[in-house]
C-alpha cells in the first residue's frame, strides 16, 4: 500500500482533521494506479474510516489530469452511497459532486436523516440544470438545517442560469431567513434575475443588524434609488468593504451629474456611445496612482474602468463595453448608454474621492 495511503488511514483514525485533509489533497495529485488499487481495496474494508478514505481520495484522483479513473471509480461510490455510516455516505455524494456524475445518482439522498449528507447532495448538485437537480434544490432550500438551505440556496441563486416561477419563489421563500448566510444568497439569486421583489427583501436585510457582503453587492448591482437611504445610513457602523458601500451608493443615487466624465450621444444612428474623461476634468490624483504603481491619466482611469467591468459590474453589462485611452484620455464606447451610465455612476466617485481611489489601486495590486 501506498506509505501516504497508510499515512491518511492513520490521520483520520486519529481525528487529525487539518492533517488528514492536506494528505488526501496531496493524494489527489498522485493519479498512480496503486493508489487507486489501494483506494478500491478500502472501499470494502470492514472500517468506516477506510470506506470513508476510499471516498474522499477517489472523487478527486488525478483532478489535474482528467480524472483519469473516472469511468472505474463511479461504480465503486455508487455502492459507498448505502453505506451504514453517514460519514462515509456524505464523503461519496461529495465524490459524486467532483467528478460531475448524473444527478439521478444522489438526488435520493435528500432526504437522508443526516443534515451533512444532505448538505452533501445540494453541494454534488451545484451547477446542473436538470430538472431533477433543480427540483431536489428547491426542496433542500426548504431542510430544517440551515447549512442545507444556505448551499440549496446558493446553488439556485448563483450557480445556474434557469429562471423559472418556482425557482424565484423558493428563492423568495429565503429571503427573510433566519440564517443570514441564506438570506443573502436568496436576495442575490432575485437580483440576477431581476426580480422587483428584490428591492423589499434587499431595503429589509440592509437595515437589519447583519449585513454581509453579498447583500450590499446585490444593491449595487440592482441600483434602484431606494436603496439608497439604507445605504448611507451603514456609513456609520458598516466598515466590512467602505469600498463596496461608496460604490453601491453611487449607483443607487444615479447622479445627474456625472463630472468629471462626459457621455456622448453617437455620431450617427446606430453608433456608439462614448464615456470619456480627461485628466484636465479630474481631481489631481498623480499621486495616488504613483503610490500604487500605476500610470496616471487616462492609462490609470482604464486600469480602473477594466477593475471595474470584471469586479463591480454584471458580465452580460460589462461584455458590451469596449475601454481604450486615446491621447492620454480615457475612452470608453458601448452602442448600450445604459451600460456605459453603470460604469460612470461606479468611477463618479472615485474621481471625487482620492481616499476611495486608493483603495480599489490597492486592490487592484493585491490581484496580480
Amino acid at each position: 500500500m501506498d506509505p501516504l495511503v497508510n499515512r491518511a488511514r492513520d490521520l483520520l483514525r486519529a481525528e487529525d482533521a487539518g492533517a488528514y485533509a492536506d494528505a488526501v489533497a496531496e493524494l489527489h495529485e498522485r493519479p498512480t494506479k496503486t493508489v487507486f488499487d489501494d483506494c478500491v481495496a478500502l472501499s470494502s474494508s470492514p472500517r468506516h474510516e477506510d470506506r470513508r478514505l476510499s471516498a474522499d481520495v477517489l472523487g478527486q484522483l488525478g483532478y489535474a489530469d482528467g480524472f483519469p479513473f473516472r469511468d472505474a471509480t463511479l461504480p465503486l461510490l455508487t455502492q459507498l452511497l448505502s453505506d451504514p455510516e453517514a460519514a462515509v455516505v456524505q464523503a461519496a455524494v461529495l465524490a459524486f459532486g467532483h467528478l460531475d456524475a448524473d444527478a439521478s445518482a444522489v438526488a435520493s439522498l435528500a432526504g437522508h436523516p443526516d443534515p451533512n449528507v444532505r448538505g452533501a447532495v445540494a453541494f454534488a448538485l451545484l451547477g446542473l440544470e436538470s430538472t431533477l437537480a433543480i427540483d431536489t434544490l428547491i426542496a433542500l432550500s426548504d431542510d430544517d438545517a440551515s447549512e442545507v438551505r444556505d448551499w440549496a440556496t446558493f446553488g439556485l441563486g448563483s450557480q445556474i442560469d434557469t429562471d423559472t416561477p418556482e425557482i424565484r419563489d423558493a428563492l423568495l421563500a429565503r429571503v427573510e431567513d433566519p440564517d443570514p448566510d441564506t438570506r443573502a444568497e436568496a436576495i442575490a439569486g432575485l437580483v440576477t434575475r431581476h426580480d422587483s421583489r428584490a428591492v423589499d427583501a434587499l431595503i429589509g436585510a440592509l437595515s437589519s443588524h447583519t449585513v454581509g457582503s453579498l447583500e450590499v453587492e446585490a444593491a449595487r448591482d440592482l441600483g434602484t434609488p431606494e436603496l439608497a437611504l439604507p445605504l448611507e445610513q451603514l456609513r456609520t457602523w458598516w466598515d466590512v468593504d467602505p469600498l463596496l458601500l461608496e460604490l453601491a451608493i453611487s449607483r443607487c443615487k444615479k447622479p445627474t451629474d456625472l463630472k468629471p466624465f462626459r457621455l456622448l450621444e453617437p455620431e450617427v444612428d446606430g453608433g456608439q456611445w462614448t464615456l470619456y474623461l480627461r485628466s484636465a476634468d479630474s481631481l489631481d490624483l498623480h499621486q495616488v496612482f504613483q503610490k500604487a504603481n500605476h500610470r496616471a491619466g487616462g492609462y490609470g482611469w482604464e486600469a480602473v474602468a477594466s477593475y471595474l467591468l470584471e469586479e463591480h459590474l454584471e458580465e452580460a453589462v460589462a461584455r458590451r463595453i469596449g475601454l481604450d485611452c486615446e491621447n492620454d484620455t480615457f475612452v470608453a464606447r458601448s452602442a448600450d448608454k445604459n451600460a456605459l451610465r453603470q460604469l460612470a455612476e461606479l468611477m463618479v466617485p472615485l474621481a471625487r474621492d482620492s481616499a476611495l481611489l486608493a483603495q480599489l489601486l490597492q486592490r487592484t495590486l493585491d490581484q496580480e
